[in-house]
């Protein structure tokens, strides 16, 4: 039996450290139809569900480098054409738009998330790369940067990191790593929406695309506000 991997790899989401998460309990009545459209009273049912309320912090990694190649033979055949490499691709990164905005959750009819992005964090490379530090941690985003500093130090390779909402974090963590010398080969860029950072993405996969060069490999941490979630652990089921 083979294993089955996937090159999209998500983290629970956790409550950030900062904050406190608070959790209600909601009752429901269940109601059922039955086929001549009339309410079927034996069928209705009393049923209770927890919702809590935070920021969120999540992890998440995609290798676009795979796609479409045999992950199990030596020279990782590529099995499909360059024009079904690059219209997955796309589709991969394109998708994040809609996760990112509230696709998520357990139990959406009843418990809609009230969601919005405060911060987005993304690193990527045309070689593999490590994972981001998770959200839920306060330092995230300086942990981040001395990981993928090192890293690319050591093995002499370039590493790009688009950013929204993190602009201080972001400016103390690269001054730090400047200073002790280290981190030359990562580059940061900011931008004015976590949507510009997912468009930015996409442009850059298909010029490395259509440039014969290897697709990028991309890491991304974000956190979220206000999101109602039925798990009762206060982590959000995906």
């Amino acid at each position: 039996q083979v294993r089955r991997e996937t090159l999209f790899k998500a983290s629970f989401m956790l409550p950030i450290e900062e904050v406190e998460t608070g959790f209600d309990t909601v009752t429901h009545n269940r109601v059922v139809i039955d086929t001549e459209g009339r309410v079927s009273r034996e069928d209705m049912m009393i049923f209770k569900r927890q919702y809590s309320s935070s920021i969120y912090g999540f992890s998440m990694s995609l290798d676009l480098g795979f796609i479409g190649r045999l992950l199990y033979s030596r020279d990782h055949r590529k099995v499909i054409d360059d024009d079904e490499e690059l219209k997955r691709g796309k589709a991969a990164l394109i998708a994040l738009l809609p996760l990112l905005a509230g696709e998520v959750g357990a139990s959406r009819a009843r418990a809609l998330p009230a969601w919005r992005v405060k911060e987005l964090l993304v690193a990527w490379s045309d070689k593999p790369i490590p994972q981001l530090t998770h959200g839920r941690y306060s330092g995230y985003v300086a942990t981040s940067l001395e990981v993928l500093a090192e890293y690319s130090d050591l093995l002499g390779i370039n590493v790009s990191v688009l950013a929204y909402g993190v602009d201080e974090k972001l400016r103390d963590g690269f001054e730090k790593l400047r200073k002790r010398g280290s981190g030359k080969l990562v580059t940061i860029e900011t931008e004015e929406s976590w949507q510009s950072v997912i468009t930015k993405l996409v442009q850059v996969y298909e010029n490395l695309t259509k440039g014969k060069t290897a697709p990028a490999a991309a890491s991304a941490e974000r956190r979220s506000e206000g999101a109602p979630t039925s798990a009762p652990s206060g982590k959000r089921k995906k």
